[in-house]
């Protein structure tokens, strides 16, 4: 899921798209630009799908 605003560059993925920042931010992870990139293609794109439940959901 990608957001209106992202569209025009975060098909690419060389950016961190928000809906990843905002599953980091609920996991409490620190993710920078540069090691985003180090993901593979594939690996960026299952954070982009993959659900997220905290303590308090799970």
């Amino acid at each position: 899921m990608l957001f209106n605003f992202e569209m025009d560059f975060a098909t690419s993925l060389r950016c961190i798209p928000m809906i990843v920042r905002m599953k980091l931010d609920l996991c409490g992870v620190k993710l920078s630009l540069r090691q985003w990139c180090r993901f593979t293609r594939q690996e960026q794109e299952i954070l982009v799908i993959q659900s997220v439940t905290t303590l308090a959901e799970g």
